[in-house]
């Protein structure tokens, strides 16, 4: 807007300067000329004003997206998948020294769970069982370290 203005002004300016400088003669020649002169000072005005046109045009610069980084937090395991469910199928009772107890079973959780070689072995327990030694695993103690029971 204040460039137009400017223009504007700049123009009628020269325009003005144009006519005090020409004679006070009547011709019809420099009639001709005047008008010529005005149409040559309204093509330069026109020029001017279409480059600073192309001035004002916003400047479009590319930015390269930044680089992709590898997502540094571990993504959740599937449902099906997920290493923290254990399988409520291996709960079972179990008689022990103190009396009964709920136990997941060492074989039963090789046979049904992936991941039995990774169980904290400070809820694992021995304990011996019809004629055998046996191992189970303490729900209590698994869930306090993020395990979770499923499948009931």
């Amino acid at each position: 807007m204040h460039r137009k203005f400017i223009a504007l002004i700049v123009s009628t300016a020269l325009c003005i300067t144009a006519l005090s400088a020409m004679p006070a003669r009547a011709d019809s020649d420099d009639t001709a000329k005047a008008i010529a002169g005005f149409a040559a000072l309204a093509i330069l005005g026109l020029a001017i004003h279409n480059a600073r046109d192309r001035d004002d045009a916003p400047i479009v610069s590319h930015v390269a997206p930044p680089p992709k980084r590898h997502d540094v937090r571990p993504r959740p395991l599937p449902q099906r998948a997920a290493r923290y469910n254990l399988p409520a199928k291996c709960l079972r009772n179990h008689k022990l020294h103190g009396g009964p107890a709920r136990l997941l079973g060492l074989q039963c959780l090789k046979s049904n769970y992936r991941f039995t070689a990774q169980l904290p072995r400070a809820c694992r327990l021995q304990f011996d069982g019809r004629n055998i030694s046996r191992t189970g695993y303490e729900p209590l103690c698994l869930r306090e370290r993020g395990y979770r029971i499923v499948g009931r």
